[in-house]
């Protein structure tokens, strides 16, 4: 690469450079991967990383040839946001979305002074998307290089000058990353992120300066890293948990302020009402439970983060009744009401010993019967207990439908959590006098998250509800039926097979429910 070096950042250079980087953590991914202990050596990272840089480029793609800067750094980090992969990734897509924060202004050029205020607002947009900022991290690589571009500016560097010293900052505070982190020394190497910083900061320079940057390598300061044996050691939480959240900034803030005390690794990137949410927790369901209770999920993902096991797992459903609890004990669960950790247990020690498991995936349905999982799963420590918390009776069908015997405890847990967070759900309450179930009185109606009111009729809150959460790519209608609820199966499959006519419905009785019918939409 040789050329002149640019006196300003333009919208050309500005692409330029977005394929430049994209190019150079593809090619770069393996590398960063080896790299990648902390904070799980899950050997992701460098793809983690591409993936997610992949996205932005991917959004500036789709802009017209005549796209401002303003307007390329915003498709970049709103589409990097919603596409982030993994810890670094989310990361990586907010520091993008701090180039726009940076308040370019389109009536004036980004020279050196400019890319300066760039870079400390990439810096603080990463450090601002996490919960528990660590040094000697990628936060502390792109911190070290907006310090190199003050003083760059402070004597006068122009801003290919500019660029090349914030490079050649970031590459000396990656080596320097094990001087902060015990793991990296412990491991003999630098931070994974921080290297993917280099990478991006690198081709930067290059598209600035036109000239090619002198060729580096990450390195490995004592030792190999054996990634396995790290893998086989880690003890931290056991998911990880990603999805995108349509919230409000106070429901986020709620949420970041749960999902804190949950787990670890917690970065929360994105604005607008469209945010990436990211943790790593033992419990994958809490974390969806707490997301659905902000906002409406969307490109829900849960990986297993400890080393491979493959483990058979007993089947307990807990906190259903009358059909649903039929279906489960089909689908070969133990089936039970049990709404304290003593019974609880009990329950999963005979599942267990029938099985012949160390292992079991129990599902709950219902704030007590959640609670009781939860606490008895603190405390267990014969067994591996992974809890699917399903707030809503429909979801338990999804996770039930998906739960394979033959695979293994963690491939279930993150299956069924998806399956069942992937469920819309709203509930009816019957509130008129009632009969023998078929009388209609005024019903009240939820669609949590989102929207309540009341209608004349369980019917006629049964054909709102239904109509607002069916969609084109609606599959399957679940719907669980109290015997006071206003409404026969009978009209309950008639008004959603006019609604859905290419969808599967199932209607269900709940003794337990009493006046209230809860639809559920996949």
């Amino acid at each position: 690469m040789t050329g002149a070096a640019a006196a300003v950042l333009t919208p050309a250079l500005m692409r330029q450079w977005a394929l430049a980087a994209a190019e150079a953590l593809a090619e770069h991914a393996q590398q960063i991967n080896d790299l990648n202990v902390f904070p799980v050596p899950d050997a992701d990272t460098g793809t983690n990383s591409s993936m997610t840089f992949q996205a932005g480029l991917d959004a500036v793609d789709d802009l017209p040839a005549d796209a401002d800067l303003a307007t390329i750094a915003r498709a970049m980090g709103r589409a990097a946001a919603f596409g982030a992969r993994g810890n670094s990734g989310v990361i990586l897509s907010q520091m993008l979305r701090g180039i726009l924060d940076a308040a370019i202004d389109p009536g004036r050029p980004v020279d050196a002074a400019a890319m300066a205020r760039v870079l400390h607002s990439v810096a603080e947009a990463g450090r601002e998307a996490v919960a528990d900022p660590r040094d000697g991290t990628m936060l502390t690589v792109a911190a070290d290089a907006a310090v190199a571009a003050d003083a760059a500016v402070a004597r006068g560097a122009d801003l290919a000058g500019l660029c090349v010293a914030a490079a050649d900052a970031a590459r000396a505070s990656l080596i320097d990353t094990p001087n902060h982190l015990a793991e990296l020394a412990e491991a003999g190497v630098v931070d994974a992120g921080g290297r993917a910083v280099v990478v991006v900061l690198d081709a930067l320079a290059e598209v600035v300066t036109g000239e090619q940057r002198p060729q580096w390598q990450a390195p490995v300061l004592s030792r190999t890293c054996d990634l396995a044996a790290m893998q086989a050691a880690y003890a931290g939480p056991a998911f990880e948990v990603m999805y995108v959240l349509r919230a409000g900034a106070r429901e986020v803030a709620d949420l970041q302020s749960q999902l804190v005390n949950l787990g670890d690794s917690l970065a929360v990137v994105g604005g607008d009402g469209l945010w990436n949410v990211h943790v790593h927790v033992d419990d994958p369901a809490a974390a969806i439970a707490i997301g659905r209770s902000a906002g409406e999920l969307h490109n829900l993902r849960i990986s297993y983060l400890l080393a491979a096991q493959a483990d058979s797992a007993s089947l307990v459903v807990t906190g259903v009744d009358g059909e649903l609890a039929d279906l489960a004990a089909r689908a070969g669960a133990h089936v039970g009401s049990h709404e304290n950790p003593a019974a609880l247990r009990a329950a999963v020690a005979d599942a267990l010993a029938r099985a012949g498991a160390r292992a079991a995936v129990v599902v709950c349905h219902g704030t007590a019967a959640t609670r009781s999982a939860q606490w008895w799963q603190e405390g267990a420590a014969d067994c591996r207990i992974g809890v699917v918390a399903c707030a809503y009776a429909p979801q338990v069908l999804a996770a039930l439908a998906v739960h394979d015997a033959q695979s293994t405890f963690a491939g279930n847990i993150a299956s069924m959590a998806e399956a069942s967070a992937a469920v819309r759900c709203a509930q009816i309450i019957a509130d008129g006098p009632r009969g023998d179930g078929s009388a209609q009185g005024t019903a009240t109606w939820a669609l949590p998250g989102w929207e309540s009111g009341t209608s004349a009729s369980a019917l006629d809150a049964l054909a709102h509800v239904s109509s607002r959460l069916l969609t084109p790519q609606s599959e399957v209608v679940t719907v669980v039926l109290g015997p006071r609820a206003g409404v026969s199966a009978a009209d309950a499959v008639a008004v959603l097979t006019e609604a859905a006519p290419d969808c599967e419905v199932t209607v269900l009785a709940s003794p337990a429910a009493g006046e209230t019918l809860t639809i559920g939409v996949e």
